[in-house]
């Protein structure tokens, strides 16, 4: 990292800018995911995920499970488990294969966690969620969590 650290700083830096003029509402980051875990095959490695909004595109896409009349109720148990395979199978990879997945969510709307999290638990890697993101509120403990993640 000390070596890198500089190129690193200029990309957190960078960061803010990159995509704002992006009007993409889709994403697709169980797709990169697997794109990074396989260029790492070879050697291993280390992924840092960072989304903006859940995955709703390609695979590892995750369902709306949000339903604030299940809270409380029998209903609410089916948040708590893991709904998608994919992050179990893409773990299982990632494991054979020595690549560590780490994951921030920066997500206004609900993110499936409970799915996505399988590969972040299984590979050893970390999972932070920063709730209702906004930029200018949050670009401190964005960057926080970057940096202690690599």
């Amino acid at each position: 990292l000390s070596e890198r650290r500089e190129a690193v700083e200029r990309l957190l830096n960078g960061l803010p800018g990159l995509f704002q003029n992006t009007n993409v509402g889709e994403a697709a980051a169980g797709s990169a995911i697997a794109g990074c875990c396989m260029a790492l095959e070879s050697n291993g490695g280390k992924v840092v995920c960072v989304m903006g909004s859940p995955p709703t595109l390609g695979c590892g896409k995750v369902e709306r499970l949000d339903d604030a009349g299940a809270i409380g109720t029998e209903r609410e148990t089916k948040f708590m488990s893991p709904d998608n395979k994919f992050y179990k199978d893409q773990a299982a990879i990632c494991t054979r294969t020595q690549v560590t997945v780490d994951l921030v969510a920066c997500t206004s709307t609900f993110s499936d966690l409970c799915s996505m999290g399988v590969v972040t638990r299984s590979t050893g890697g970390q999972l932070s969620h920063i709730h209702r993101f906004d930029y200018n509120q949050h670009v401190g403990k964005l960057r926080h969590e970057i940096t202690r993640m690599v």
